[in-house]
């Protein structure tokens, strides 16, 4: 078995990846986006550069999943939005990859239009040790999903003005528990999670 600087050598081979750490044996893989999902690169404020929560949520499901973090913006932004979120040593979970715009893809939709997506088999390809069954990519872009539709979650933007209210992590948090119970993360319809949130609470 490979040391963990030698596998990080052999694995860390893409420009547009930056790997920290190792797979955990027998978790799912959970990927975040980052622009306007966790982090508002909008944001002037200090202490409002994060999503309420975050750290709270990556910590609980830490239990269940491995964590990526993938940006639409160049390696040099993402380095700068994961030191303002502070995720890279923190004591309650480690962030196993970071990406960045570099490994999005440019697709036609059927209507002609084209969007930006995140193909999750270039993850796959450089962690076999996951796949389509046990991968979900959360992001605020539902453009993001579009060549692995059944493996996104869609979430509200975030918004620094709105930081007082905002408990979408929070909301999302009970969901992802419950989807790690499944074998087969496509099994489930993400598109109605805050549904299932609902149903649980009444």
């Amino acid at each position: 078995m490979l040391g963990p600087q030698k596998w990080l050598r052999n694995r860390n081979r893409n420009v547009g990846l930056k790997i920290a750490g190792i797979p955990r044996d027998d978790k799912k893989l959970i990927i975040f986006n980052i622009k306007q999902t966790i982090f508002d690169v909008f944001s002037f404020v200090r202490d409002f550069y994060g999503r309420p929560y975050l750290h709270i949520l990556l910590g609980k499901i830490y239990k269940y999943y491995d964590i990526g973090l993938w940006s639409s913006s160049s390696m040099t932004g993402l380095e700068t939005q994961i030191r303002k979120l502070g995720t890279q040593n923190h004591l309650d979970y480690k962030i196993l990859f970071y990406a960045d715009s570099t490994l999005m893809t440019k697709v036609t939709m059927a209507d002609g239009l084209q969007c930006q997506a995140k193909p999750l088999d270039i993850i796959w390809k450089q962690f076999p040790e996951y796949n389509a069954s046990n991968t979900l990519l959360c992001d605020s872009k539902e453009d993001s999903f579009h060549l692995n539709p059944l493996n996104g979650i869609l979430v509200e933007p975030y918004y620094y003005d709105f930081y007082a209210g905002d408990d979408e992590l929070l909301k999302l948090l009970p969901y992802l528990e419950w989807v790690a119970e499944f074998k087969d993360v496509r099994d489930i319809n993400h598109t109605i999670w805050k549904t299932r949130i609902v149903a649980d609470v009444s």
